[in-house]
């Protein structure tokens, strides 16, 4: 027997760049063969550019949980709609120190696996 799995595709850009000090929204929209569960979850993590240890940005489970410690703390809020699949984050006040790659990853069961989106976030001078 050939057993089918659902899947999550997740999307998002590519590369953002954004100006020192200013805000920026990192999109992250999903697509599953299953209708939006109560246990949808969004899992948003940050690797620095130097491959340091993943850092936990922002979690979502019912309702948004931002980080209570780390870089991100009071610095990120929740700009998702999770019925339009839509999962967006929006970084405040970015520094040269956000540099790095930001992944979000999305689970709505049954669709427990699939892809992770990946954004790499460039915070550039004027």
């Amino acid at each position: 027997a050939l057993w089918l799995t659902a899947a999550v595709e997740v999307y998002t850009s590519r590369e953002v760049v954004a100006v020192n000090g200013t805000n920026q929204r990192l999109k992250c929209t999903f697509s599953s063969s299953s209708p939006i569960s109560q246990q949808l979850s969004v899992t948003w993590n940050f690797q620095p550019e130097d491959l340091s240890s993943h850092e936990p940005v922002f979690y979502y489970l019912k309702e948004p949980y931002p980080p209570h410690l780390g870089r991100f703390k009071e610095r990120v809020t929740w700009d998702g709609d999770v019925e339009h699949r839509d999962v967006s984050i929006i970084i405040w006040n970015l520094q040269p120190t956000d540099n790095g790659t930001f992944t979000c990853q999305v689970t709505n069961w049954p669709d427990v696996y699939g892809t992770i989106g990946e954004v790499r976030l460039r915070v550039v001078q004027k």
